[in-house]
């Protein structure tokens, strides 16, 4: 073989490569960010096999539309549906759960690849604490319309248009913001643009940045995580027209001017505690954080009801 043929080859088999890569990242991308109809959730990977980690590789997670199958009344709640109908053309689904004054209201967003049932058990125990509120399904979850995810960036746009509603067709004296990791995400964003202004904030489960929490995932596959992270933030935010690598919670919550109650699981392997901590460094308003040592990324308040209502009651005189 001549030396320019062997050149040919060396050059076509690093562009068939590096295209393979590029190829594998964009279908990670979009099964990240696009919910799917109908498919079955792919486990945790804390929970994959090496051989359903290395299908998930080459394959991408499968991703359906979050869903829950609860409602306010299985925790004997009083509830309204509401619709939020968005100047983006967007439809917003929510349940209005009133409590006994219009004293507070909490506005709640869940977290990633989940609905606005997963926040039942922090509104019922809001509600026993006299606070009304207010659970949204962000774009492309449970009822509301659109079928992606940006992992709270556009997000904070729903966030905005669910305050906007609630203070136009639910006034209540006092008006807090609740989110969980893509929700606490979403709320900071919102807040630091402006659009919105709270008596106060909870935040729970907060990544720092967006590739951080990324990266995270490809660690718990087992995978490095880079250049994959890179990777995948470019696609995905090509894919939904957004810049995704400048989606920093940590940037955000140096805007916040209102009390902020922290809340982070000790174990969490999504968002770390040192992220959440950097986040929570970031906030010059009155803050508290509170670290549930034995936890993860999951609900506090389902697990540990007394810290939980703890801390928030403490919290809410702060905002009185």
């Amino acid at each position: 073989m001549t030396r320019s043929r062997l050149m040919l080859c060396i050059l076509a088999f690093i562009f068939l490569s590096v295209l393979a890569v590029e190829l594998l990242a964009w279908r990670h991308a979009r099964a990240f960010i696009v919910y799917s109809e109908g498919a079955k959730k792919t486990d945790s990977p804390e929970k994959l096999g090496f051989a359903a980690k290395l299908a998930v590789l080459f394959t991408g997670i499968d991703n359906p539309r979050p869903r829950g199958t609860r409602t306010p009344a299985d925790l004997e709640l009083t509830y309204r549906d509401k619709t939020v109908e968005c100047d983006n053309g967007i439809i917003l689904t929510a349940w209005y759960c009133p409590a006994r004054s219009n004293e507070t209201l909490a506005v709640m967003f869940h977290g990633n690849a989940s609905d606005k049932s997963t926040l039942l058990d922090e509104a019922a125990a809001l509600n026993s604490l006299g606070v009304s509120t207010f659970l949204v399904d962000f774009r492309g979850s449970g009822a509301s319309s659109e079928n992606y995810t940006s992992i709270g960036y556009l997000e904070a746009e729903d966030v905005y248009n669910a305050v906007r509603y609630c203070q136009g067709e639910l006034p209540h004296r006092r008006l807090i913001l609740y989110g969980r990791s893509m929700g606490a995400a979403a709320l900071l964003r919102a807040v630091n643009l402006g659009i919105v202004q709270p008596d106060g904030v909870i935040v729970e489960a907060v990544f720092d940045r967006f590739s951080g929490t990324v990266a995270n995932r490809f660690r718990a596959i087992g995978l490095p995580s880079q250049p994959f992270t890179w990777l995948l933030l470019f696609w995905g935010g090509l894919l939904l027209d957004f810049n995704a690598f400048s989606h920093n919670p940590s940037q955000y919550a140096a805007a916040l001017d209102c009390p902020a109650l922290f809340m982070h699981g000790g174990r969490d392997q999504r968002a770390t505690v040192p992220e959440a901590e950097h986040v929570f460094s970031a906030v010059k308003a009155p803050k508290r954080m509170y670290i549930f040592k034995n936890m993860g990324h999951e609900s506090y308040c389902a697990k540990e009801k007394g810290l939980w209502l703890h801390e928030v009651s403490s919290f809410l005189l702060l905002i009185e």
